[in-house]
């Protein structure tokens, strides 16, 4: 299948004429590049060994072969195309285009014939070699031709080429012209018989483009991309297997597809149907994909476009292809055929604007940069226009494969070959056969995710070629497998309830019977045993049924941690009513408001906190009240059944009103039962209640603890949240299983343990974890996910230690009985790796909110996956991906998330990175408008303030994060504030002073320091350089590094190019030329130097991606 996508309307060709392309009848000794083929002899020149830019196609050729007839054919093709003889060396410091004269050309041989076992390694080996040897670009040749025997009548032609001398097209009409040279050899034809000379030279062409850019016909096609471009999108983030490296290896990988001929065959009568080329409707499948796998509406993709719009380009030899942005809003709610004719507009007006050179464009524009990330987009799609042709020769037949290099520069490059005439099947089949290579960043993503996204576009692509109205994200992307993989497998105990036992005040109660003199609770030094509790509960309980508490009301409970509420929540339980725990630390207005809106008929509290209550509010001071530690006789049937409630718990809504989220007995049995089995709680346990009697972790403190007959041990409140203070306690107490808050827990996490304390297992969950334990740390950590709404916990996983788990910690698998669903916006499942959001199912999803039912139907909807008849699933917010193995890893609330200057970022990975500073303790990132309102990152740490730490701190993000990602102020504080819930309070931080602000200028003061700024001065175009600014953030680029070293050398100092990236500022360079001037101080200036050098090399391989600066994907562009 071939693709016209310069056919339609070009409705947005610029008027303004182009100049002629006009042929010099003779070569001067030197010229300028071409665009295109400037910044690959850039990249070419800091990575000369590198196989990136090589460019690798194989012939199995069958038949007679005659080589010395390749090798004639070969050297009439130099004659006839100077781009094939021409050498690239720098002239004065600029790349320049040198033409040799003709050479014969020799094919290099190798014959592997006689080998009988294992000759296909063999070729494959050859193969391997001839694509890593590497290019010189200032020498010929710059294309190999190698030839291996097979057999007497079937031979291996390797093809290897720079993409300084072609593109695509270019291959194609090389081994056209090939096969017409061959053929007229063996013929007998003279030479010049053989076949017309082209008309013209490549560098007739990069005369040419360099001479348009001044004319306003390139200037009106700048105008339309500036207008098209406005407000980017950020970069996609598609679902990667493995963090993002700060520098890009190029590391590439290859998945090859044939498409089955019933789907090429289906394309093509859509296509006719709907007046569209292939490439447009495979795009539009394409953009469907990635809205599907991201989120993202806008999208920008780029593309590569032949670029020989200009007459007398069609038959030249040479780098031609040019970067075209394709941008797209996708409507999920349209149908794909809508999307189609949206797409055919979008490529048109692409087309008639493509001459402009993306390098140009990216200069103009000077988009923010990432570290090894392209500008603009890391994702391509593009059509071959020319597919390689099947060589017809006399004699012999040759078939043509296009093969990768072993390296990519995006994340992924899709591109779609249509095949030429199959000899077996003939010509009429070739538009039924398409092949697509997936070329993927292999640091990024592996083989398995590349090929499920090559599946789900094609499965996509075919139901939306079937029902084009049907809405997009209808549109089927899951396979049958795969759906029940995220479904059924990875929730395998979906509707299997860990135990329908008894509810847990009964459970507490027969405990009691089994072990009446056992200790229940333990604070300070009062303890009370099972009986006790159970007998104080139950006269509490009377006195409630006195005071007017019926079942199935609730009771506010608001106590300090202790004996006195656990007393007071099970009384409530007993009574078969249900209980709101309020903090009696909170503001009595807020109390107030929690009691009012759970429609509570009395609290239980003490007289210090009853005096703070307001006055209306029902009350019991549990201290004035007679409760006696004897069974209570004649107490009532206890009716509650699981369906009854058994607590509510107040949240933070967002109207600034809270949410009473209510939660049934059958959740609660079901969450303790489930924590009982998986910490193996018994009866020897010591189990600490560190919680906030308001937040739900203290359910899953209180409850496990005395349903399996464990011991519940209270520190005092300087204890609790004091990281050291409490280790000590936890170690001196022998407390065998903890839950802490998140904050707190990575703090415990990070401080040095005896041998053999008793714990056997730190729960920790509420946020983000961020660190893992250290791995000769003697206890488990269970990180636990789960809402106030799903119970309390929902998901958990055991964390593998430092040097075994890697990435940040997951949130690990449903719990028994509960479901985690990642759908996307339309609440359909995401495919395995996907980011979706995180929906809860089974038995512990809450009943809602109590008095709130417009916001319950929102967030509590029918579970559709669910197989008991009337389950529902309860909306988190949060964002989530499954891992390969079915454990889920959080990635944050989607409110977290900031966008600034056209990014999306996370403040917990900038987080991750401070706290691998040695002198951070703890850290918090976040988004404040200064005084313009203009929004900045400031970064909050936990340290020791000492001389230029913000400073170091600020290189020390800025080896590990893209720019835009280094806060603009570093608070320092001796220790970062906790809430009552052992949570960072977000609002105590204080506002970023003067002293946090961003470095000032320092102006050079040395004679090295002031002439060094004069340069760059002089090469940058400013008025001004600092000491402290970095080259490349003030608008310095990898070309115009040319420049600074032709200024130094003049003045004596010859320096690498490396030299640059390990010194990029004015007072590192200037000390680096100072120390190496003078004789004293060698020694250790060589010492800073090698550690300097591999920082700067990381700088390097950085920039290497990302010429970027200068031009970027079109640099590293395909065929």
């Amino acid at each position: 299948m071939t693709d016209d996508t310069a056919g339609g309307s070009h409705s947005a060709r610029c008027e303004p004429a182009l100049p002629p392309l006009i042929a010099e009848p003779a070569a001067a000794a030197e010229s300028a590049l071409s665009l295109q083929q400037e910044q690959i002899w850039f990249l070419h020149r800091l990575a000369p060994e590198s196989v990136a830019h090589h460019a690798l196609a194989t012939i199995r050729i069958t038949g007679a072969f005659d080589l010395d007839r390749l090798d004639r054919a070969c050297t009439e093709l130099g004659r006839r195309h100077e781009i094939l003889r021409t050498g690239y060396p720098e002239v004065g410091g600029e790349p320049r285009q040198v033409v040799h004269p003709p050479q014969p050309v020799r094919a290099t041989r190798f014959d592997i014939g006689d080998v009988r076992d294992g000759r296909s390694e063999a070729l494959a080996d050859i193969v391997a070699q001839e694509l890593r040897r590497p290019f010189r670009i200032t020498e010929l040749p710059l294309l190999r031709w190698t030839v291996v025997r097979l057999a007497d009548t079937e031979h291996e032609l390797i093809v290897v080429r720079s993409d300084l001398l072609d593109d695509g097209r270019s291959f194609a009409l090389l081994l056209r012209e090939f096969t017409a040279l061959y053929n007229a050899d063996a013929q007998g034809i003279e030479i010049e018989q053989r076949t017309a000379m082209p008309p013209g030279q490549y560098r007739d062409f990069a005369r040419w483009q360099r001479a348009a850019l001044a004319t306003s016909a390139l200037g009106a096609q700048l105008a339309y991309w500036r207008e098209r471009l406005a407000d980017l999108p950020p970069l996609l983030d598609l679902p990667m297997d493995h963090p993002r490296p700060a520098a890009q290896s190029f590391r590439g990988e290859t998945l090859r597809v044939e498409l089955p001929t019933e789907i090429a065959a289906g394309i093509r009568a859509f296509c006719a149907a709907q007046r569209a080329t292939p490439f447009e409707v495979m795009l539009a499948a394409f953009y469907t994909l990635l809205y599907r796998y991201t989120g993202q509406r806008d999208l920008c993709v780029g593309s590569w476009f032949p670029g020989r719009e200009t007459p007398g380009t069609e038959e030249l030899l040479g780098r031609f292809v040019n970067t075209v942005l394709l941008r797209c809003e996708v409507d999920a709610t349209l149908g794909f055929r809508d999307l189609v004719a949206k797409v055919r507009a979008g490529v048109q007006d692409a087309k008639a604007n493509e001459l402009l050179p993306f390098t140009e464009l990216i200069r103009v524009l000077n988009p923010a940069r990432e570290a090894g990330r392209n500008p603009l987009t890391d994702v391509f799609f593009s059509m071959d226009d020319s597919p390689l042709p099947q060589l017809d020769l006399a004699g012999a037949t040759g078939i043509s494969t296009e093969h990768g290099n072993g390296s990519t520069k995006m994340d992924l490059n899709v591109r779609v070959l249509p095949s030429g005439p199959d000899p077996a099947a003939g010509a009429e089949s070739a538009d039924d056969r398409i092949t697509m290579l997936w070329e993927y960043a292999a640091d990024l993503f592996d083989p398995a995710t590349v090929r499920r996204m090559a599946d789900s576009w094609q499965r996509l692509l075919t139901d939306a070629i079937t029902r084009p109205t049907a809405p997009l994200f209808e549109l089927a992307v899951l396979s049958p497998q795969d759906r029940v993989l995220v479904l059924d497998e990875w929730n395998p105990e979906r509707d299997q309830p860990t135990d329908d036992g008894p509810l847990v005040h009964h459970a507490v109660r027969a405990q009691a019977r089994r072990t009446p003199d056992a200790p229940a609770i333990r604070e300070g030094v009062r303890e009370v045993g099972y009986a006790e509790l159970v007998q104080r509960a139950d006269s509490l309980a009377v006195i409630l049924r006195d005071r007017g508490v019926r079942p199935r009301t609730v009771v506010g409970v608001c106590l300090p941690r202790g004996a006195d509420l656990v007393i007071a929540e099970l009384a409530v339980l007993f009574a078969g009513a249900a209980y709101l725990p309020l903090d009696p630390e909170n503001p009595p207005a807020r109390m107030a408001d929690q009691y009012a809106a759970a429609d509570a008929v009395l609290i239980i509290t003490d007289s210090v906190v009853a005096d703070r209550l307001p006055g209306d509010l029902r009350r019991l001071s549990m201290d004035r009240l007679p409760i006696a530690a004897q069974a209570v006789e004649d107490a009532p049937p206890d009716a509650t059944t699981p369906d009854d409630l058994a607590y509510l718990i107040a949240t933070s809504g967002s109207t600034g009103q809270p949410k009473i989220v209510m939660i049934e007995h059958g959740s609660l049995t079901n969450a303790v039962a489930w924590r009982c089995r998986r910490c193996e709680l018994g009866t020897t346990d010591r189990i600490a209640q560190v919680a906030s009697p308001g937040f739900d972790t203290s359910v899953m403190d209180i409850w496990p603890t005395l349903v399996s007959g464990a011991t519940l041990y209270v520190p005092d409140q300087d204890t609790r949240l004091d990281p050291e203070r409490l280790r000590t306690w936890l170690v001196d107490e022998r407390i065998t299983v903890t839950e802490l808050p998140t904050a707190l827990a990575e703090r415990v996490l990070t401080l040095p343990w005896p041998a053999g304390p008793a714990m056997r297992t730190l729960i920790t969950g509420g946020d983000r974890l961020r660190v893992r334990p250290a791995a000769d740390l003697s206890f488990r950590v269970l990180n636990e996910y789960g809402p106030s709404e799903a119970t309390a916990t929902a998901t958990a996983g055991e964390i593998e230690p430092v040097g075994v788990g890697q990435g940040p910690p997951d949130i690990g698998r449903p719990i028994t009985g509960v479901a985690g669903y990642l759908l996307d916006a339309w609440r359909r499942p995401v495919p395995p790796g996907v980011t979706g959001e995180l929906w809860i199912g089974g038995v512990g999803v809450a009943r809602g909110y109590h008095g709130a039912a417009a916001i319950t139907s929102e967030r509590f909807v029918p579970d559709p996956f669910a197989a008991v008849p009337g389950r529902r699933m309860y909306r988190t917010g949060d964002l989530a991906r499954h891992l390969p193995d079915g454990r889920i890893a959080f990635l944050g609330r989607r409110d977290r998330q900031i966008k600034l200057r056209g990014y999306r970022i996370e403040p917990a990975e900038i987080v991750e990175a401070l706290r691998a500073h040695p002198e951070i303790v703890d850290a918090v990132v976040l988004a404040t408008a200064d005084g313009a309102g203009e929004k900045r990152l400031v970064a909050y740490l936990e340290a020791v303030d000492r001389p230029m730490l913000r400073q170091q701190v600020r290189e020390h993000l800025a080896d590990r994060l893209p720019r835009y990602m280094v806060p603009a102020d570093f608070v320092l504080l001796d220790s970062l504030p906790l809430n009552r819930n052992g949570k960072v309070d977000e609002r105590a931080l204080p506002a970023p002073g003067p002293a946090e602000r961003a470095l000032d200028f320092r102006a050079p003061d040395t004679g090295t320091q002031r002439w060094l700024a004069e340069v760059w001065c002089t090469v940058l175009g400013l008025d001004r350089v600092g000491l402290d600014e970095n080259f490349f953030d003030i608008g310095g680029h990898s070309l115009l590094l040319a420049s600074v070293q032709r200024e130094l050398a003049a003045r004596g100092h010859e320096l690498s190019i490396v030299t640059f990236f390990e010194y990029p500022t004015i007072h590192d360079l200037a000390r680096f030329l100072d120390d190496r001037a003078g004789d004293a101080g060698r020694d250790a200036a060589e010492s800073e130097r090698a550690v300097r050098r591999g920082v700067g090399r990381a700088r390097l391989n950085r920039r290497r991606a990302a010429v970027r600066s200068a031009g970027g994907v079109d640099a590293v562009g395909d065929r």
